[in-house]
């Protein structure tokens, strides 16, 4: 069964957030609804007054992690989507986000500073 995601390898989604959406002139396609892809995700196991969370993140590859205090170990997509349906908290990256106008112009650093 799919999470609150849908299927990971064809992830459903989130199109319709416009009215919360306050950074409208930063996307490059401004006239496309906005598409966010999951790319983390934390997990609380236990009870309210205690428990232990574990964190799952995607590298830039496609990759999926599972962060569980001191280690950190590849995980797999079907495991990824089993914990997304009790997720605590899901990340969503947009599509389409100019950085540039988001990040400050600061200098890069030459060679020889390196």
């Amino acid at each position: 069964s799919a999470g609150p995601v849908g299927e990971l390898d064809d992830p459903a989604p989130m199109t319709d957030c416009s009215r919360f959406d306050p950074h409208s002139g930063f996307f490059n396609t401004a006239s496309q609804p906005r598409v966010y892809d999951l790319y983390a995700l934390s997990s609380h196991m236990g009870i309210l007054g205690g428990g232990h969370y574990i964190a799952y993140a995607q590298d830039e590859a496609g990759n999926w992690h599972m962060f569980n205090d001191s280690t950190c170990k590849e995980a797999s997509h079907q495991s990824v989507e089993e914990e997304s349906e009790q997720a605590y908290m899901l990340f969503y990256e947009c599509r389409g986000v100019e950085y540039d106008r988001f990040l400050p112009d600061a200098p890069t650093p030459t060679e020889s500073e390196a």
